[in-house]
């Protein structure tokens, strides 16, 4: 909203025309870290050197020092004029950005700018319209739900008077950023290059001796701070200062460029058998006696002339930065004053136009509220529990049930109700025989109203939904049987092919099981049946059942199922499947060998004993050949030593001493041993060292072999 225009930069390059001298003592910042030399340097003697030599010789080195002076006059000087224009620049337009940005006057200036922003404010009265409606409308409704919410089972209507609450609205705050913008900063008002050209300093830069400047506008250097530092990495070298001499064109250079014409040379003398001249080299290269000059001389004056450019100047620049810092500074100030009065007025114009747009809103909306309770039944419902036939104190599949519910109707108009019931339901038979009246609130218990799904399963819960006019309620209702397994055991003797399965038969009902309760086990195609007789409410009956005749080869290598059932006069009430097999399959192999070969294990009658050992046999050479496959390494763990009890020729080795071991016994493990003993090719020698595994391996293989020296 506030802007100036770069014509005020005019009194800036005014002030710029004046002498230096009249604006001495100006700058009033940090104090600039720098070894200032303020006292003119006399005539560099490095010439002296030379006095006893030709004039030639003085010439040329005076030359060069002259030409280290005027050159420091133009570099060191031009680059000093510049960085204390900058330093006092700087420096200023920061230090009266700061002195104005807070101004109180400049501020109130701004705020009288608010009548511009009329349009803007507009937009605070229609957010009070707004936000008076926004809070209005579900207050009013609400108060006139809870009236006659209060009122239910009071038996009067409520009263229909509208009292607008008091209101606490403040109006909104921070309009300005929401609606017109942010206070801009110094920073972004420098970056806005329509208001702000070059700096003044840079029509005079000496372009030809310092090179194209490549920030030229104020918002280049603008700091914080308010301190710009230079950077003395070219005009205070004198190897650099003599590279930018000689590209440049100037006076003295072709009094350079031919300084050795005519100088002495060493005498040229011919190879009379090659004809090849040598000699004729200068004496005396006078070039190089003027470069030394100019590069010894350069420091000596170098730092004199940046330093009184850099003193001439820093008043200068602060001059022309304080002019841009005042305006920078009002700016903002007067921003700062339109911000504050126009969130003021905005926040009054949303406060005043809040209320009557509340109250319009309020009434409005609790008028039409209390109406259309008044003329019509407000119904809500609440399934509070499923109701069994039987009266057990349990809901078993296939009971009928009855709905308890309570029925609220907060409208001013009674209802007839029509209740039904869905979900995990069967043979509904909705009831159109209930009302409600108006502003009543009761407990409603349908008849038996549905059938519960008679295939669901005890524990199960099933899903049971009250309709009532089209409301609906649901509740999860567990599902049990009279009777239920609560705990079950299982043992297994996988040698004899023989086991017992102990369940806890439960009664959860509230009454006597009026029959006979018993559990039926059907392993491997055979039945076994066990009888617990009634069973009291709350009572628990154990059943134990035995079966026998499975092969234990068939619980070795994999599971045989056993099925458990419990029934109540007949009819099926719980099951569960139970797994038959052995822990550790391995261990139990190796047992089931030992007492086999030993004719001491169970084995199936359409089998004889020596197909049955053979099949062990074969199961336990291919599982060692696997084992040693996976340890015959050089590497790792050597098991066979460390841990034999977890191999199988361990296992089988302490299998046969454990046991006493009939003749046939003997046999049939020094049949195995004679199998398994070829694995041990597998254990790689190493440098003709036999490995250990191998020997540890062969040693547990003749535990169990007639041949103690088996290979």
């Amino acid at each position: 909203m506030l802007s100036f225009s770069r014509n005020s930069l005019t009194v800036a390059a005014t002030i710029m025309s004046l002498a230096p001298a009249a604006l001495f003592a100006r700058y009033d910042g940090p104090r600039v870290d720098y070894n200032f030399i303020m006292q003119e340097p006399k005539a560099y003697e490095i010439c002296d050197r030379y006095i006893n030599d030709t004039a030639r010789h003085m010439s040329s080195c005076v030359k060069g020092r002259d030409e280290a002076r005027r050159m420091a006059t133009r570099f060191a000087g031009g680059e000093g004029k510049l960085d204390g224009y900058l330093r006092g620049y700087s420096w200023g337009l920061n230090k009266m950005y700061n002195a104005y940005k807070d101004d109180a006057k400049e501020m109130e200036e701004g705020a009288k700018l608010v009548g511009s922003l009329n349009e803007q404010l507009q937009v605070g009265i229609q957010a009070g319209i707004r936000a008076g409606q926004r809070d209005g409308q579900p207050l009013g409704a609400q108060e006139a739900r809870s009236r006659f919410h209060g009122a239910i089972n009071s038996g009067q209507m409520p009263s229909g008077q509208i009292q607008v609450p008091a209101t606490n609205y403040q109006g909104e705050d921070n309009a300005y950023s929401k609606y017109i913008g942010k206070v801009p900063t110094a920073q972004e008002i420098l970056a806005e290059d329509s208001n702000l050209g070059e700096l003044p300093v840079f029509s005079e830069y000496d372009r030809s001796y310092l090179g194209e400047p490549e920030r030229r506008s104020a918002r280049y250097y603008w700091f914080n701070d308010g301190l710009y530092d230079f950077q003395a990495n070219r005009w205070d070298n004198p190897t650099a200062a003599w590279s930018i001499w000689q590209k440049l064109p100037n006076d003295a250079r072709p009094d350079y460029d031919n300084i050795n014409v005519g100088a002495p040379r060493t005498p040229v003398t011919t190879n009379p058998t090659t004809g090849q001249q040598t000699g004729g080299d200068l004496v005396t290269d006078f070039r190089n006696i003027w470069r030394d000059a100019f590069v010894s001389s350069y420091a000596y004056y170098a730092n004199f002339y940046f330093s009184k450019n850099y003193h001439e100047n820093i008043d200068v620049g602060q001059v022309h930065g304080e002019g841009l810092g005042v305006q920078i500074g009002k700016r903002i100030a007067r921003t700062k004053g339109l911000e504050k009065a126009f969130n003021t007025s905005f926040k009054e114009s949303s406060r005043s136009s809040y209320r009557s747009a509340f109250t319009q809103a309020y009434s409005s909306s609790f008028e039409s509220t209390f109406a259309d309770y008044s003329n019509n039944a407000k119904l809500s419902i609440d399934l509070l529990e499923v109701v069994g036939a039987d009266d057990d104190g349990i809901i078993q599949p296939g009971e009928r049930i009855a709905l308890k519910f309570k029925i609220t109707n907060a409208g001013g108009v009674g209802s007839n109700l029509r209740v039904s019931v869905k979900g995990d339901v069967q043979n509904v038979n909705a009831s159109d025989s209930f009302s409600v009246n108006a502003l009543e609130s009761k407990i409603v218990t349908t008849p038996f109203i549905a059938n519960v799904d008679n295939r669901l399963q005890a524990r199960q819960r099933a899903t049971i939904t009250l309709v009532v006019n089209g409301l609906e309620d649901t509740l999860g209702q567990q599902v049990n049987q009279m009777v239920e397994f609560s705990s079950r055991q299982l043992s297994l003797n996988v040698n004899q092919g023989t086991g017992t399965v102990s369940v806890v038969a439960t009664n959860v009902s509230t009454v006597t099981t009026p029959g006979v309760v018993s559990a039926d086990l059907v392993v491997d195609g055979k039945s076994y049946n066990a009888i617990a007789g009634t069973i009291e409410p709350g009572v628990s009956q154990r059943l134990v059942l035995q079966f026998s005749g499975i092969d234990p080869l068939a619980l070795i290598n994999s599971s045989v199922k056993a099925s458990i059932t419990l029934k109540h006069n007949g009819k099926d009430l719980d099951t569960y499947t139970q797994d038959l097999s052995a822990e550790k399959r391995t261990d139990a192999l190796v047992s089931y060998f030992n007492d086999a070969s030993n004719s001491k294990a169970f084995i199936p009658s359409f089998l004889t004993e020596d197909n049955r050992i053979e099949a062990l046999i074969g199961q336990l050479a291919s599982a060692n050949g696997n084992e040693v496959t996976k340890n015959s390494g050089r590497g790792g763990r050597n098991m066979y030593r460390k841990e034999p009890d977890t191999t199988i020729v361990g296992k089988l080795a302490a299998s046969f001493e454990r046991s006493v071991q009939s003749e046939k016994a003997k046999d049939r493990y020094d049949t195995l041993s004679k199998i398994v003993i070829k694995e041990r090719k597998k254990f790689k020698s190493f440098l003709g060292i036999i490995a250990p595994k191998k020997n540890h391996y062969t040693k547990l293989v003749r535990k169990f072999s007639k041949n103690k020296k088996l290979k």
